[in-house]
Parts: structure tokens; C-alpha cells; sequence
């Protein structure tokens, strides 16, 4: 099969949207938390079974979060501060709208791939409709491993390819999961600063002629 069309794999929250987990002061503020200790427990839970454990809720996500930082929370304290994230989850308008376009383009098959909770994809999918902004989407709890994992990265590939992929690049905020995607071949790849230029880029990528 000749491969012809261009790819574009896509971070979700990071560069199509505003990460809220980056900064939690004022949550740490809320309970009278240190801040430090509640983050190293949210990264160390998230990493380990949030993003990758389709079963966890985000009650138990949360009351563990808390509960290492050294205070318990009920349930209703979890849902409201789950909803608080998500909310805190805004688009970057621009993004969201070039990669809406690319999704009208027959040339361009565009993949969004993430590290998320069920929980977490399904409700951004209902603000956002992810699922109709993005021929595919690859996510860690629905592989069970978290995309810097060489096994993800070659199955959302394979995907591409067998939909007719050639070149394919990659955007995301974080440079380690940008040398995973250039490992398995992924080329450009860029590392995303603001929508402005990475938007410059991928129009770059996309008018570029392919020839095999």
C-alpha cells in the first residue's frame, strides 16, 4: 500500500489544553497541605495507577493523594475536587480549532495521544468532543501503559500506517515523550511552546511535498 497521507500525533492536556495539575497551591491551601507533599503523591499515584488503571475512580485517586499528604477526605470532598480540576482544564482555542480543520483534511490523519484516567477522557471527550475532533485517540488507561512506553508508541503508529500514514509528526510539551516519538521514527517532532508557532509548524509539515 502507498502511504500518502501525513500524520500528526497530538498531546492532549499540555498542548490542547491548560494543565491544572501543574500548580496546586491553592488546593494545598484549602486542606493546609504542604504543597510539596501533596504533589509528590499525586505524581507518584497518577504515574503508577490513575493514568493507567481504567478501574480507579477518582475518589481513590484522590483520598490517596490526600491521605499520603496526611489528611482524609470523604467523598464528596473528592468529586469536588475532581470536577474543579477538570474544569481547570480550558483549551487552547486556536489549537483545538487548527486541529478541527486538519480532521476535514483527507490527506491528514491526526491521532490524539495522552496520559489520562477513564474518568478524566470521558469527561473531557463530552466537553470537547475528542472523539469526533480525532481520527484516533491513544490513551494510557485505555493501553494500560503510559505513552513514553515503546509498546504504545508502536501500536498508535501501526495504526497510522495501516491508515495510509507515510511521514508522521509528533507535538507534545514534554521533551522525554518528543525522544520516544523520534525513536520509533517520528519525524518532525516538535516540542510545543506556544499555539502560534506550533501551528507554523505543522503548516510546514503538512505543504511539505512527500515522495517516497
Amino acid at each position: 500500500m502507498y502511504n500518502n497521507k501525513k500524520g500528526v500525533v497530538i498531546d492532549n492536556v499540555g498542548v490542547l489544553l491548560y494543565d491544572p495539575l501543574t500548580n496546586l497551591d491553592w488546593l494545598a491551601a484549602r486542606y493546609g497541605v504542604d504543597e510539596d507533599k501533596l504533589n509528590q503523591a499525586k505524581n507518584r499515584i497518577w504515574v503508577k495507577e490513575f493514568s493507567v488503571d481504567p478501574e480507579m475512580t477518582p475518589y481513590h485517586f484522590w483520598s490517596k493523594v490526600f491521605g499520603e499528604a496526611g489528611v482524609a477526605i470523604d467523598q464528596n470532598d473528592a468529586e469536588k475536587i475532581n470536577n474543579e480540576i477538570i474544569d481547570r482544564h480550558y483549551p487552547h482555542e486556536r489549537m483545538l480549532e487548527y486541529v478541527r480543520e486538519l480532521r476535514e483534511n483527507p490527506d491528514v490523519v491526526t491521532n490524539l495521544w495522552t496520559n489520562v484516567s477513564s474518568d478524566w477522557l470521558q469527561k473531557i471527550d463530552e466537553r470537547l468532543d475528542l472523539t469526533k475532533t480525532f481520527d484516533y485517540i491513544a490513551a494510557s488507561c485505555i493501553e494500560g501503559k503510559r505513552k513514553n512506553n515503546p509498546d504504545f508508541v508502536r501500536n498508535m503508529l501501526r495504526k497510522m500506517k495501516e491508515d495510509g500514514c507515510g511521514p508522521i509528526a509528533g507535538i507534545d510539551d514534554q521533551e522525554r515523550n518528543l525522544r520516544v516519538l523520534r525513536g520509533a521514527g517520528v519525524d518532525p517532532t516538535i516540542l510545543y511552546t506556544c499555539e502560534e508557532q506550533t501551528i507554523k509548524e505543522l503548516d510546514r509539515f503538512i505543504s511539505e511535498r512527500y515522495e517516497r
